[in-house]
């Protein structure tokens, strides 16, 4: 039976990354449809999973694509 590796042995050839440092949702920054309401007031933030349009109530909020910014939202207005 062979040994079971300890958690810096199974990590050291690991690449870390800061997620901080991620841009999320680059081109929802200035969207028209940016931001949504919360306790009644609406935040225009284009740092959130849903919008006007990707609301919490319809769907699961915007595809992982456009919070990599891998592909662009076919909603996206300059607001």
């Amino acid at each position: 039976m062979s040994e079971k590796k300890t958690l810096s042995e199974r990590l050291e050839n690991d690449v870390l990354t800061d997620n901080t440092k991620i841009i999320k949702f680059p081109q929802c920054r200035d969207c028209a449809f940016r931001g949504m309401e919360i306790q009644g007031e609406w935040i225009k933030d284009g740092c959130r999973s849903y919008c006007k349009i990707y609301g919490p109530k319809d769907s699961n909020g915007k595809p992982d694509e456009i919070y990599r910014g891998t592909e662009d939202c076919e909603f996206y207005e300059k607001g």
